[in-house]
């Protein structure tokens, strides 16, 4: 994941991938059929957790194609639920 490059129109298109961490998970939004899979995934994710009031879900849309192109695209972003653990709720 991170920064990576495809081939464009005889160069390399930079690239993003957002990185998981320990606590903070990316669903690509395409993914997702259900709201409910959201949920499946978190337990995925952290299988010993109580989930409710515990995940936070929140969506963005990640510049992840293209990344050094002056003009906005929509195509360049990427739709993500952010799934995070608030281990402040947790403990």
């Amino acid at each position: 994941m991170g920064y990576g490059t495809r081939p464009g129109n005889g160069c390399q298109i930079q690239t993003f991938t957002p990185d998981d961490e320990e606590y903070v998970k990316y669903i690509p939004a395409s993914s997702i059929d259900l709201v409910g899979d959201i949920m499946d995934r978190a337990r995925e994710f952290w299988p010993d957790v109580g989930l409710e009031g515990y995940v936070s879900i929140e969506v963005e849309n990640i510049h992840t194609d293209c990344l050094t192109y002056d003009l906005h695209e929509p195509s360049d972003y990427t739709l993500y639920y952010v799934l995070t653990l608030d281990l402040n709720c947790y403990r």
